[in-house]
């Protein structure tokens, strides 16, 4: 069981997937023919309303290709959440547009008759500087467009059709030939197509990664029928006069944008409810909405009944808050960007954003229950992130948001490919300037998340994009059609930092591979099933089709940097699986005989699951290995035939009304031939109506396995008492608690009582001898790991800071001793050399229940494994040093804690925690267990067989 560093929930801002348009007011429909009787057009540019002065002003002037003012031309925003912002030049071709770019400056103007067109996209980081002078925009000749819509075979007319690109969306109307003639920029990739007629259905095409075909596209029209969207709040009450854009998606379509429509917004009406007539009918298998304003934001959308037609969001009502920005001496906060993400109850976040006023005062709209990471994203300015809850329980007052600005480094990206290292244009940049938020929910549960300011930029003709971040970890993801790729930099001062995305080949790369059997060329049957593609975590995977050759090789073109391929030759019954990195050299797949699996399905309760569907999916793929199976009456299942050497995971197939069930232990890799029977599944129920009720475990057990985890890491327990719910108690709880406010308390194990337990365990409080907080108190208790208490304190919660500063202040002077990770190592290697033994390193995390469970392991075994091993445990955020010593390892990104390596005392490396399925962690899997004895096979010495047979049964399951 391997736990990530950080759990991270971020939500991306697909600009290129045209979510930008949700909410944009329609300019002019172009058809091919009359535009039937019974269709209204939409209406023309309206005058800009007044707008609040925390609002950009562009001043501009658009001309036609020969130079001459473009009189009566329209500019037009794009905005997310909120109606475009419009203008109409004057006779000199002068517009004002204001609007708070959040999302980036995306203008689409056009002159009056839509014949010349052009498109502008400025990143939001950089709208400040973009539009402090006044900008010239060039209309070039449009291109044409036609879309054919048809249903069953027939022309629809009257159907209304809009395509989109970055920045802009044009509307028409079929004629009789069915046929809408668009005029599209020339600039820019056409990336969604949505067509809609109010009897024959809606259709939609998408590409955003290289962009749909210019010139003639058809759409043929899925057939509607009626689905039902319920609102409801928090308390579970229907919400009316909820404005919601609507997008779906089918199990063989494109996702269909109608939120681009008219038709596609909808409003609820008394009862919280909304019909969309137009909805496919026939395999909907998403969706996707968005409210369109600022007033509520969706927690959760539950789809548990869309074969019913009835899709169900749950929503809760955002307020105003206010922040300020601390700017240096005499400079002005004026159109500054605030950014980040909130973490909230469900699976759905919130990304707020607003720009500040001269004075440094800013507004956001935020919901309440939520946790933000928020930031400056700025070309010139920077902050450190801010994180905490903004506005926790109904009533309360909202958090104070204050931001320290200093000035930004300046960071380059480059993006090359080849061996030249041509510069790559128009290439996709994604920033977040990330930060950690830590906090507990409303339902007493901590969480933590990782995010903040985001920003997204296009690469210059140069293949540059350049930004301004503040210190800390900036992670970067590029995007270039389906080149897909992430990094890291840590920022630790204000001098300028480059990073460089790079691919070393041109176009395509061709990779030759054939399949082998003991040594010789492998025939396979006529029904080989062949796969190839790319994992793209935690993105949807490229796919690529393996071709025969001639001579019985295959080959597979691709633009990636590795390459996984599979072969499953049933009748046969042999598989085989390979991993391609850089190389292109001929590649050999080895096909190994199958082996067998069965077990039985078990609900939550420990009783047999019958009637579930279970599938075999490779691993990093959208592919299942073998056939689905299903479960018999007994819950029993097999798999009779499954591939060996393939890294494999077990889900379930969720179908109709049922209960919704996941699985967390899915990883599985077979040997060839194995016999793997009564294997034990319990899944996990997704949509449990309520929580089974079990009994509150004890205070003194608590504390007891608290203590017991802390004392093998190196660690204190810490106990929080609540003397009672009042804000200022649980605000002051919430801060000494949050890691990214308190460093120091990565040094304990934490448990926090509140009011209603601590009445309950008066009696193990007073035998403890710990004081008893009253109302408006906490009592902080540190132990160490014989539950012995070391230190005890009360702290009244009533001046804010004050009462932070006493915590903080208690937590630093009881935590336990520093180490120093260098240290640690160097002493463990010099042991290791005069015992003749070899070291262990094991890098943990402070929040990681496998860390503890392993740790716990090592001090149950400590007598037999120190025969053979110094072992050496590192704790991110507790030891000094612990990155700079882990950076000589082979650890990848994404493989977790507890990650661990065993080397020979002058550092060689002997064996790691890395199996074919990623990081073991601790060892709860047959897999895993199996990886474990490997490593210790090749690195032990002196233990006997027995003894490493002894210490892999008190691991399970048994390999």
């Amino acid at each position: 069981m391997v736990l990530n560093r950080w759990k991270t929930t971020c939500v991306a801002a697909l600009f290129a997937a045209g979510v930008l348009a949700a909410g944009a007011t329609v300019v002019a429909y172009q058809n091919d023919g009359p535009v039937p009787t019974d269709v209204a057009a939409e209406p023309g540019p309206t005058a800009v309303s007044p707008s609040p002065p925390d609002l950009v002003t562009v001043n501009g002037t658009v001309l036609m290709p020969d130079g001459a003012p473009a009189a009566g031309a329209i500019v037009k925003s794009v905005a997310e959440r909120d109606e475009a912002a419009v203008a109409r030049t004057d006779a000199s071709g002068r517009f004002q547009l204001r609007g708070g770019f959040d999302n980036g400056g995306l203008l689409h103007v056009r002159s009056e008759d839509g014949d010349h067109q052009t498109t502008l996209a400025v990143p939001s980081l950089a709208v400040r500087t973009a539009f402090a002078a006044p900008i010239e925009l060039k209309l070039t000749p449009a291109l044409t467009q036609i879309v054919a819509v048809e249903a069953a075979g027939r022309p629809v007319a009257g159907a209304h059709v809009v395509a989109m690109g970055l920045g802009y969306k044009v509307y028409g109307v079929t004629g009789r030939n069915g046929l809408a003639r668009l005029q599209l920029p020339a600039r820019g990739n056409l990336q969604e197509l949505v067509a809609w007629h109010p009897e024959s259905g809606v259709n939609g095409l998408q590409d955003t990664e290289n962009g749909l075909p210019r010139g003639t596209t058809r759409l043929s029209l899925l057939p509607p029928r009626p689905h039902r969207v319920r609102a409801v709040d928090p308390g579970g009450k229907p919400i009316a006069g909820l404005v919601l854009t609507i997008s779906v998606k089918t199990e063989n379509s494109n996702w269909i944008l109608m939120g681009a429509l008219p038709v596609g917004r909808v409003r609820t009406d008394a009862d919280g409810t909304a019909t969309l007539p137009w909805v496919p009918r026939e395999r909907l298998e998403y969706v996707d909405i968005k409210v369109l304003g600022s007033d509520w934001k969706i927690d959760e959308t539950d789809l548990t009944r869309i074969a019913e037609g009835i899709t169900t969001i749950h929503a809760r009502p955002e307020r105003s808050v206010e922040g300020h920005l601390v700017m240096p001496e005499g400079a002005s906060a004026e159109g500054i960007l605030i950014t980040g993400f909130g973490f909230g109850p469900a699976n759905q976040g919130v990304s707020p954003s607003a720009r500040a006023r001269r004075d440094g005062t800013f507004t956001l709209r935020v919901p309440s229950d939520h946790a933000f990471v928020l930031g400056v994203s700025d070309l010139k300015w920077a902050s450190d992130p801010w994180s905490g809850v903004i506005v926790g329980r109904d009533g309360w007052e909202p958090s104070e948001i204050t931001l320290n600005v200093y000035p930004a480094t300046p960071l380059t990206v480059r993006v090359t490919r080849g061996p030249r290292r041509d510069p790559v244009a128009d290439a996709w940049v994604h920033l977040t300037s990330r930060g950690k938020v830590t906090w507990t929910d409303a339902q007493g549960k901590k969480r933590t998340g990782d995010s903040g300011a985001r920003a997204w930029m296009t690469t210059d003709a140069e293949g540059l994009v350049r930004a301004g971040v503040g210190r800390g970890e900036q992670q970067l993801r590029l995007s270039s059609g389906r080149w897909s790729e992430e990094r890291e930099v840590k920022v630790t001062s204000g001098e300028p930092a480059e990073v460089e995305f790079h691919r070393p080949w041109q176009g395509e790369r061709l990779v030759k591979f054939r399949l082998m059997r003991d040594g010789a060329r492998y025939e396979p049957s006529p029904t080989l099933v062949a796969r190839a593609w790319t994992p793209q975590s935690p993105y949807l995977p490229l796919q690529f089709d393996p071709r025969a050759r001639p001579d019985g090789t295959f080959e597979v073109a691709f633009d990636a940097g590795s390459l996984s391929l599979y072969f499953l030759d049933r009748a046969k019954q042999r598989g085989g699986f390979a991993r391609i990195g850089l190389e292109d050299a001929p590649v050999d797949v080895i096909m190994e005989t199958t082996a067998s699996y069965g077990g039985t399905l078990l609900d939550e309760q420990g009783q047999p699951l019958a009637d579930r569907t279970l599938k075999l999916v490779v691993k990093t793929s959208p592919y299942e290995a073998v056939a689905p199976q299903r479960t018999d009456k007994a819950g029993r299942f097999r798999f009779a035939v499954v591939p060996a050497g393939v890294p494999l995971e077990l889900t379930i197939r969720n179908e109709g009304d049922g209960a919704k069930y996941f699985l967390f232990d899915r990883d599985r890799l077979f040997r060839p031939d194995e016999v793997r029977e009564n294997d034990r599944v319990t899944p996990h129920r997704r949509d449990a109506p309520s929580p089974i009720a079990h009994p509150p475990i004890p205070l003194a057990e608590r504390v007891e396995k608290l203590c017991r985890d802390a004392g093998p890491s190196g660690m204190h327990a810490l106990v929080l008492l609540q003397g009672d719910d009042s804000q200022d108690v649980v605000t002051l709880a919430d801060r000494l608690l949050g890691e990214d406010r308190v460093k120091a308390v990565y040094s304990y194990l934490t448990l926090r009582l509140d009011a209603g337990r601590l009445k309950a365990e008066a009696a193990v409080v007073a035998d403890r001898g710990w004081p008893r907080p009253g109302p408006g108190e906490v009592v902080l208790v540190a132990l160490n790991g014989d539950q012995a208490t070391i230190a005890a304190s009360r702290v009244a919660a009533g001046e804010r800071d004050a009462a932070f500063g006493f915590g903080k202040d208690f937590l630093e002077r009881h935590r336990p001793p520093v180490r120093n990770a260098r240290a640690l190592l160097a002493e463990a290697r010099t042991a290791a050399k005069e015992s003749g033994r070899r070291v262990w390193v094991v890098q943990g995390g402070p929040r990681c229940g496998p860390c503890f469970r392993l740790a716990r392991w090592m001090a149950d075994h400590h007598t037999t494994l120190e025969k053979d091993y110094v072992i050496v445990k590192l704790m991110e955020g507790v030891d000094d040093h612990v990155e700079e010593v882990i950076a000589k390892f082979p650890v990848k990104p994404g493989d977790g804690v507890p990650w661990f390596a065993i080397t020979e005392p002058d550092g060689s490396l002997l064996a790691t925690s890395e199996s074919p399925l990623g990081n073991i962690g601790f060892p709860d899997s047959v897999e895993g267990v199996r990886h474990l004895r490997q490593m210790l096979d090749r690195s032990t010495r002196k233990l006997t067989s027995d003894e490493l047979d002894s210490l892999m049964k008190s691991l399970s399951p048994q390999p």
